[in-house]
């Protein structure tokens, strides 16, 4: 779990936010006028609630990743895991330190060769009952976003503001 930083304010507390905050956080996104920026205050902070994701985790999840099946909202987040440095020998192809200057297989000297990057992308699963209310904000955000055309690819699209209007960038 995340360290959290002032400790003496969240001493005895199981969540990093409680149901009083919470509610007032979306009595607060309730307010806004604009209809978008409205259901997506709404779903942003419905789905940070029910997945207890990060919000870099939850930035970029692809709109086909929601899924309604049965009585569950199924979420599909992809997870980035750690980026790690290695040179590849160029005549055995065996990974190596960053820092190493030989193969540590076949002794070829790799100090010339440039350093490459590895990354794995691990797939989280997670279901969420549509009597909730929080899963209806996100419901009613999807509906709102299907409508538009053309569909944007994520969720979270990104958009840009021209003489006051708000126009979303679907790709």
């Amino acid at each position: 779990m995340t360290r959290v930083r002032n400790n003496a304010f969240r001493e005895g507390r199981e969540t990093v936010i409680d149901d009083n905050e919470l509610g007032r956080a979306l009595d607060q996104a309730n307010t806004i006028d604009n209809e978008y920026f409205r259901l997506r205050a709404l779903a942003v902070l419905s789905l940070l609630r029910l997945s207890g994701k990060r919000r870099t985790e939850i930035a970029w999840i692809p709109l086909e990743n929601f899924k309604v099946e049965n009585d569950l909202l199924t979420v599909t987040f992809t997870l980035e895991k750690k980026k790690r440095k290695h040179k590849k020998c160029p005549r055995c192809n065996t990974k190596n330190s960053a820092t190493s200057l030989f193969c540590k297989k076949c002794g070829c000297g790799i100090s010339h060769v440039q350093v490459a990057f590895t990354s794995k992308q691990a797939k989280s699963f997670k279901a969420f009952p549509l009597s909730d209310s929080l899963t209806q904000n996100l419901l009613k955000y999807l509906d709102y976003l299907t409508s538009l055309n053309p569909i944007p690819k994520f969720w979270l699209p990104p958009g840009r503001n021209v003489f006051g209007h708000y126009f979303i960038i679907p790709d």
